[in-house]
């Protein structure tokens, strides 16, 4: 029986030696590319950081619907950072002029406004904003 097993024992040796070999190549794939990966992160970061401007917030205002509420108007908007800075409490004013009256205006703060990105928001008026000339506009922001 002694010679017997030995064969058994080379041929169990055998295939382990090759799961080994084959979990050894595994490890190396994965390993390189995980480095790969990681050195292109490393260069990104570096090119973004290295040609970055002193960029600014971008703004851009869209009108949308009025929608009555009540004795109260409500008109929505769209307000959208096309720069490459983020913007933090970026107040949005509204003002509705009309002929022989006095203005009337509504304000709305957006606490952070990212880069590249929209968010929406609603001024409310008194008065119908259809019998006036309407402005949205931001009026202000601060760095985050």
């Amino acid at each position: 029986m002694p010679s017997e097993e030995k064969p058994r024992r080379r041929r169990q040796n055998a295939i382990q030696s090759g799961q080994h070999a084959a979990a050894r190549r595994i490890e190396w794939v994965i390993g390189i590319a995980s480095g790969l990966l990681v050195a292109g992160l490393i260069g990104f970061l570096a090119y973004d950081g290295l040609t970055a401007t002193g960029a600014h917030p971008e703004f851009a205002v869209e009108t949308g619907a009025v929608i009555r509420a009540g004795e109260l108007y409500v008109v929505t908007f769209t307000l959208a950072n096309g720069g490459d800075a983020t913007a933090a409490a970026v107040d949005v004013v509204g003002e509705l002029a009309r002929p022989g009256a006095s203005a009337e205006t509504a304000t709305v703060t957006f606490d952070y406004v990212p880069a590249r990105s929209r968010r929406e928001g609603a001024l409310v008026f008194t008065t119908d904003p259809a019998g006036g000339q309407l402005t949205i506009r931001p009026r202000g922001y601060g760095s985050p």
